[in-house]
C-alpha cells in the first residue's frame, strides 16, 4: 500500500542541536536499532525528511509509507499511509528551533502543500495525534505554526518558559539529564 499524503506532521528529534548539530546519521542508526523498515533510498529513518545541520535530508520517497505516527483511523488505516513526516533536529522542549532549520521547514512544508494540495489546517504537530508527547516541543504552539504557514521568513519568538516550582524543577532537570544521556548514547552508537 502506498502513502497518499493528506497531512503533514512536524516532529523534533528531542536531541539538542547544540549537543549534536547534524543528527541525520544518528537518527538513521536509532531507527535501524528499533527495527524500522528500510526506505527505497536505503535509509531506516521513519520520516520522509530530516532537517538538521542546515541540510534537508530526503530519507523516504513521498509515496512510501512513513514510520513516524502510529495513529490509526476508524477504517484501520495508519497515519503513516496518509501523511508526510518531517523531523527537525532539535529539542523543542528546551530550545528554539535554529533559524536555518526553520527556513528549511517553511520551504519543505510549502512545497508539499503545493504538490499535494494540503491545506494549512492539515499541517499538524505530532502531538496532535499522540497527546502523551510534546513533539515537536512545548515551546512551539499554534501561533508559531500559523507564522510558519504564513510564510514568515523569521521564526516567531518562542513563548517564555514558565517558572517551575522546586519539585517541577527537579523533574525537568532529571528529564533534561535523561535526554542528554540519550543524545550521548545516540552519538556513541553513531561513532561506533
Amino acid at each position: 500500500m502506498n502513502n497518499t499524503p493528506k497531512e503533514i506532521l512536524i516532529h523534533c528529534s528531542d536531541v539538542s542541536s547544540k549537543t549534536m548539530p547534524d543528527q541525520f546519521e544518528a537518527i538513521n542508526r536509532w531507527h535501524l536499532d528499533r527495527g524500522f523498515p528500510r526506505s527505497v533510498l536505503g535509509y531506516f529513518v521513519g520520516y520522509h525528511r530530516v532537517l538538521t545541520g542546515g541540510k534537508n535530508y530526503k530519507a523516504r520517497e513521498d509515496f512510501e509509507e512513513g514510520a513516524h505516527c502510529n495513529k490509526k483511523f476508524d477504517d484501520g488505516v495508519s497515519m503513516n499511509f496518509r501523511s508526510l513526516g518531517v523531523c527537525v533536529g532539535f529539542d523543542g522542549d528546551v530550545e528554539k528551533m535554529p533559524s536555518t532549520e526553520y527556513e528549511l521547514l517553511r520551504k519543505q512544508v510549502k512545497s508539499w502543500q503545493e504538490r499535494y494540495s494540503i491545506s494549512n489546517d492539515r499541517v499538524k504537530f505530532h502531538r496532535d495525534y499522540d497527546p502523551g508527547k510534546t513533539c515537536p516541543g512545548s515551546l512551539l504552539d499554534k501561533k508559531w505554526l500559523a507564522a510558519l504557514l504564513s510564510n514568515d521568513p523569521q521564526p516567531p519568538a518562542s513563548p517564555p518558559i514558565p517558572e517551575a516550582k522546586p519539585a517541577e524543577q527537579c523533574e525537568k532537570q532529571e528529564a533534561i539529564i535523561a535526554k542528554q544521556g540519550e543524545a550521548l548514547s545516540l552519538f556513541q552508537r553513531l561513532v561506533n
